[in-house]
């Protein structure tokens, strides 16, 4: 949705009177040959010029029942009102496509996960947040304090011994439990590798030094980066007396001893 409304008016230099253009008429002789797109407020003329026409008042002329021709289009557009005002339903079509500055962005690498999800069927859902835990026999959190996670260590179930096999089994599960944890560490690191083995642009390499270098407490003001050679400064040369002068140079020529 949008709105439009035009005002036209002219002020004195000295601020004392006002004057005001009289409002020309909005039906106009020119034939309606323009290329509109209303979403984004353009109109498009596309009638040659000659160089006769190129001036001041021509332009001007040609500007202004061109604008009154988008204008009365804008006004002939469905109207919403509001406590705000009335307001002109824009269309949400593009009748003329801008070209764009800068190519597509490129699509992300798909992870390890999602490829496997994708060839699969697996679709991601919403888990809740709460689960029946039969050891307590109440409902406990997924995750977290007193989850159903945490119940099982603090609460382990009975498990059989059985003949020749070692009395500390509860040592081996916990075990078991770390590798699995550090196997999992190892993937995730495998995907970050795979995932950063691509050339990142300049642009994005930039940033990030930026980024780095603004995250301290003095906002990188007061940071030094490692093997950045200071700047040296050109002092200006002090000003000496002709008598001063002399015996420096005196004293220069003494040891040379000539």
């Amino acid at each position: 949705m949008g709105g439009v409304g035009l005002f036209i008016g002219h002020s004195s230099k000295r601020g004392q009177i006002n004057h005001y253009y009289e409002p020309e008429p909005s039906k106009i002789q020119k034939v309606d040959n323009l290329e509109y797109c209303l979403k984004n407020l353009i109109a498009i003329d596309g009638t040659p010029t000659t160089h006769d026409l190129l001036n001041n008042e021509n332009l001007l002329n040609l500007s202004r029942d061109n604008t009154q021709l988008l204008v009365n289009k804008l006004f002939s557009l469905s109207r919403t009102s509001t406590s705000d005002g009335i307001f002109a339903d824009l269309p949400s079509d593009d009748a003329i496509v801008i070209p764009r500055v800068f190519p597509l962005p490129k699509p992300r690498e798909k992870t390890r996960w999602e490829m496997f999800a994708e060839l699969k069927g697996i679709k991601k859902r919403k888990r809740s947040r709460k689960v029946y835990d039969p050891t307590v026999g109440d409902w406990v959190p997924r995750w977290g304090f007193k989850s159903i996670k945490k119940n099982k260590l603090n609460k382990p179930p009975i498990v059989e011994v059985k003949e020749g096999e070692d009395d500390n089994l509860l040592d081996k599960l916990s075990a078991k439990r770390a590798l699995m944890k550090s196997k999992q560490k190892l993937r995730e690191l495998r995907n970050k590798m795979e995932q950063g083995s691509g050339n990142k642009a300049k642009t994005q390499l930039h940033k990030t030094l930026q980024r780095v270098r603004e995250s301290t407490k003095g906002l990188g003001k007061k940071g030094k980066l490692k093997g950045k050679t200071k700047l040296q400064i050109k002092r200006k040369p002090v000003s000496q007396s002709l008598s001063s002068e002399k015996d420096a140079y005196l004293s220069s020529i003494k040891k040379l001893n000539l």
